[in-house]
């Protein structure tokens, strides 16, 4: 009697553990190994390692131009959650190219659980710099081995029955036009097979594939879409309304592993930035954004230990880029 009870006890504790649970590592994409210098270069991130022609892996820990937050290459937009850092970027429609399309992808925490029910969410926001929007941008599960596929050549030559299958387990049926605000994107579908990985984009070909505002027929124009807080779960209230939020109990400065501080915070006429000597080679500099992402500020800084004027600011939450040649840092900083 006590080892059947025994055994309905840990049946219930597993399948309770799974409740409120993301089976999605990384699903926020803030985790990585090294900040991103140029498009493509998701190899740094965290878990997110199938890249099929070449999506694009932004955090605003890069000091590059291309693929930095808020500001990059392909616009301008904040994560959904301002203390945040990453997301990444794939296109989904080219107008000169047939059925051309980026996708990522990741290893699941645990394989799915055929006929169980099972909730999604993502979140998707065009690029400024998109000429066209498109629908189906979507979620696909599966158990493709991906070791075995060339994923590295741009606009690799993808064939259907692969990818372009005109289907997909959770995707937009509308066209996402917004550029602004992030558009979040649910669905529920019972697991079919017990799948292992999640791939993200447009799994239409361009026949079945809405697209708007593509005017310049003859010119190359494209759909660029930013991704960010991936969520699948068996518990719909968690998953469904999934915001993925970084920890302000903690540091969310996003380094590396450089000592550079900002002090006081929260600053009133000004703020002080140091950086340690041992990772100072050359004069860095600094940009200041609001949290909507607007520049405010920028300085080249002539001193190791530098004290910058916040006067002309409104009190308020603001991030600090610092950036030099052997150093990125992003701080929160508070003006009062």
């Amino acid at each position: 009697m006590k080892k059947k009870s025994l055994f309905i006890f840990t049946t219930l504790l597993l399948s309770f553990t799974s409740w409120g649970q993301n089976l999605v590592p990384n699903p926020s994409f803030e985790e990585y190994d090294e900040c991103p210098n140029y498009f493509y270069e998701n190899v740094f991130l965290t878990a997110w390692k199938i890249n099929i022609n070449t999506a694009d892996y932004f955090n605003h820990c890069s000091s590059s131009e291309y693929v930095s937050i808020p500001s990059n290459a392909m616009g301008h937009q904040s994560c959904p959650d301002l203390s945040c850092g990453g997301y990444i970027g794939l296109i989904t429609y080219v107008n000169i190219f047939d059925n051309k399309r980026e996708y990522v992808g990741t290893d699941l925490i645990e394989n799915l659980i055929v006929g169980q029910r099972y909730y999604i969410s993502y979140k998707v926001s065009l690029a400024d710099n998109s000429m066209c929007a498109v629908n189906n941008i979507g979620i696909l599960f599966t158990n493709m081995v991906f070791n075995e596929i060339n994923i590295s050549e741009p606009f690799l030559s993808i064939d259907p029955t692969f990818i372009l299958r005109n289907s997909a387990h959770v995707y937009s049926e509308e066209i996402v036009s917004d550029k602004e605000k992030w558009v979040t994107v649910r669905g529920v579908f019972v697991a079919d097979s017990a799948y292992s990985k999640i791939l993200v984009g447009n799994f239409f070909d361009d026949s079945n594939t809405m697209v708007i505002d593509c005017n310049d027929l003859e010119n190359f124009s494209q759909s660029y879409y930013y991704i960010d807080d991936v969520c699948v779960s068996t518990d719909s209230a968690y998953c469904w309304d999934y915001n993925f939020t970084c920890s302000t109990n903690t540091s969310t400065d996003i380094t590396n592993n450089y000592s550079i501080d900002i002090f006081p915070n929260p600053a009133e006429n000004y703020f002080h930035i140091e950086i340690d000597k041992t990772t100072y080679k050359k004069k860095p500099k600094i940009e200041i954004y609001t949290a909507l992402g607007k520049l405010v500020h920028k300085q080249q800084l002539n001193e190791i230990n530098t004290k910058i004027n916040t006067t002309g600011l409104k009190s308020g939450l603001y991030f600090v880029k610092i950036y030099c040649s052997n150093c990125n840092s992003v701080k929160k900083l508070i003006i009062k």
